[in-house]
């Protein structure tokens, strides 16, 4: 997906609890 997505997750842990995150660790 998107790579600046990932980059964001790690810079901003609010992002986390985000549905797309969940997604991606999900996967």
């Amino acid at each position: 997906m998107d790579p600046n997505l990932g980059v964001k997750c790690h810079s901003n842990p609010k992002l986390a609890s985000s549905p797309q995150n969940a997604l991606r660790h999900n996967s």
